[in-house]
């Protein structure tokens, strides 16, 4: 799973509760031959951040944003965690980048697989914002919006929501969420766009909503976890947990497929081709 809308959501709001104001003093890079640098998601090995104080925290989709005095950090698309260590805390071994407060608290940067820890020039900051897309918490996430989505030539499958490269998408919405989005609005993940219609739309503008408001409320998922190490307690559905039962709605096996590189999980009697 990865860090989604509603994790970094929770992230960035626990970030400005214990980060805002404090001055960075240091960034340790344990390997520099790591993956996450050869793949350029992290950088913080070319860009000095060192003496910046951390002045705003801006939250957009599954990116956090730390607003510094010349530069930018932003975090995201991330398959890990992004943990708080007080003063004597140890951080986890296998991090990737600490990054040292003036206070000695740290912010440890652990990907399990890829993620931003991407350092930029401030004047970028809006742009960069922008790139990751419409928030479906914003006004301006609409049911003309998501229509909007599927126009892009791009996207062949409703699978591609959040396919990245193209101008339209929902920020923060990943497999996990639209695995459930999807199953709620009765469509299939392999179903072709131009078979969508109006009722379709709808439904995923109701559905993203509604899961989203559900997993705030109970803190995001529980396979992912806070800044401090804490998981939540929303349980995606359908997800690896209903993998081979029976499905809630009709009794029908949930199957198990991967489509893109990720896997689905859908009901081939309530989700439609």
């Amino acid at each position: 799973m990865a860090i989604e809308f509603t994790e970094a959501m929770i992230i960035a709001n626990q970030m400005k509760k214990n980060l805002l104001r404090k001055k960075i003093v240091d960034v340790i890079i344990p390997d520099i031959k790591t993956k996450t640098i050869q793949w350029g998601f992290l950088n913080l090995h070319k860009i000095d951040i060192k003496n910046q104080k951390i002045n705003n925290i801006i939250h957009n989709g599954d990116h956090i944003f730390l607003e510094l005095d010349n530069f930018a950090l932003k975090f995201g698309e991330m398959i890990g965690k992004i943990l708080f260590h007080k003063e004597n805390e140890q951080y986890p071994k296998n991090s990737k980048a600490i990054i040292i407060l003036e206070d000695n608290t740290k912010i440890s940067y652990n990907p399990t697989l890829y993620g931003l820890a991407y350092a930029f020039d401030k004047k970028d900051l809006k742009k960069e914002i922008k790139s990751t897309g419409i928030s479906p918490l914003d006004e301006k996430f609409t049911v003309d919006y998501i229509i909007n989505c599927f126009k892009e030539d791009k996207r062949k499958i409703v699978k591609q929501m959040n396919l990245y490269g193209v101008k339209y998408k929902i920020a923060g919405i990943g497999n996990g969420y639209w695995t459930e989005i999807l199953y709620h609005s009765g469509i299939n993940p392999k179903r072709k766009k131009e078979n969508l219609n109006n009722n379709d739309y709808e439904s995923m503008y109701y559905f993203t909503k509604e899961i989203i408001q559900k997993s705030i409320k109970l803190n995001g998922s529980i396979d992912e976890t806070d800044l401090f190490g804490n998981k939540g307690e929303y349980i995606h559905y359908p997800g690896k947990r209903a993998k081979n039962k029976p499905c809630i709605k009709c009794g029908n096996l949930i199957q198990a497929k991967s489509i893109l590189g990720s896997t689905s999980y859908f009901c081939t009697k309530c989700q439609k081709i």
